[in-house]
């Protein structure tokens, strides 16, 4: 186990466990109690979240090859990354969202709501560039399409978190429960995706991983 001491990351051996315990414990009856909840676990202790999905799946969207697109690829990316994230954490009061659907299926319907909602505010994306994105995406599953049932209803679904930005397709009308009052979370004008911006989105092209706050140049 790793622990942060003055900002040094340093390594915990299960002994340490032990003379906390003071002498409670053995490192055997820990070592054992660890592999249990592993395997319980199925070694699942580090899930991919939706932002980590939608991160990997904009490093898909491809340069434009012409001079229709007057806002740079890196600018796009950002406005896209900022919508769908915003949409993403509202999705986590709505019990219907994590335990139905996997983070990369909520990534990727919170994505096409971003590209609808970029195209509609800020800037078409060109035809050929959106085209090349999705089939790429679909390359990795057939799960992966805008005209499945799933992620047309999942669409719906988060429209209807952010009311403000979004037309709802009343095909998918249905009441979201919820523990809060998404009204007071979801207004564009007190979050990031109302005035969203390269100057202020996390994510930075050629990282590994999406910063929490961009660098001043």
């Amino acid at each position: 186990m790793d622990s942060d001491v003055d900002g040094k990351r340093i390594k915990l051996r299960i002994s340490a466990f032990q003379e906390l315990s003071r002498g409670c414990f053995t490192t055997e009856a820990i070592e054992a109690k660890e592999f249990e909840i592993l395997a319980l676990l199925q070694w699942h202790i580090n899930p991919p979240t939706c932002a980590r999905c939608i991160f990997s799946f904009l490093r898909l969207l491809p340069a434009s090859e012409s001079m229709e697109c007057e806002i740079p690829r890196d600018d796009i990316v950002c406005q896209i990354f900022d919508v769908a994230k915003y949409l993403t954490e509202l999705s986590i009061f709505v019990s219907d969202f994590s335990f139905g659907n996997g983070p990369s299926m909520i990534a990727y319907s919170a994505i096409l709501c971003a590209m609808e909602y970029v195209e509609e505010s800020i800037k078409p994306i060109p035809f050929h560039n959106k085209f090349r994105f999705l089939s790429s995406i679909k390359e990795l599953s057939n799960a992966f399409s805008p005209d499945s049932e799933d992620i047309r209803k999942l669409q719906t679904m988060l429209k209807k978190l952010a009311p403000k930005m979004f037309k709802i397709d009343d095909k998918y009308h249905q009441i979201i429960p919820r523990t809060i009052s998404l009204n007071e979370v979801a207004d564009p004008a007190n979050s990031v995706v109302g005035k969203t911006s390269r100057a202020i989105s996390p994510f930075v092209i050629g990282r590994d991983e999406p910063k929490s706050k961009r660098q001043k140049v």
